[in-house]
């Protein structure tokens, strides 16, 4: 995934691996790792 998925969306809405501007950590996580897995 990170270098398939992040790098190429790296920062973008579409990447799972940064998190949102002002995002909780606990929001974060869980659509981070879901995305992980799918990408």
């Amino acid at each position: 995934e990170h270098n398939r998925g992040h790098h190429v969306r790296v920062a973008t809405p579409e990447d799972p691996a940064s998190s949102r501007y002002k995002e909780n950590f606990w929001f974060f996580l869980p659509r981070s790792v879901i995305g992980g897995l799918r990408s």
